[in-house]
């Protein structure tokens, strides 16, 4: 599900960070910030779900496949 001109597939470390370091950051009950990012992307995705299977908002939604349209 994209969200803007991104979506939560990119949420990886980028090159050079140091993993041990962000495990300090981690939440309290030891939640990974990779477990976060998949419970936030598997919320998004249920409500673009719910939202484009509803007659009403999902009239509001068109694609193409020409950049310029």
């Amino acid at each position: 599900m994209a969200i803007g001109p991104r979506d939560t597939s990119t949420l990886a470390l980028p090159t050079g960070w140091d993993g041990a370091l962000l495990e300090k950051y981690a939440l309290e009950d030891g939640t990974s910030f990779a477990t976060v990012a998949a419970m936030l992307n598997a919320a998004v995705q249920a409500k673009a779900n719910a939202l484009y299977g509803d007659p009403l908002w999902s009239s509001l939604v068109s694609y193409t496949d020409q950049p310029d349209g």
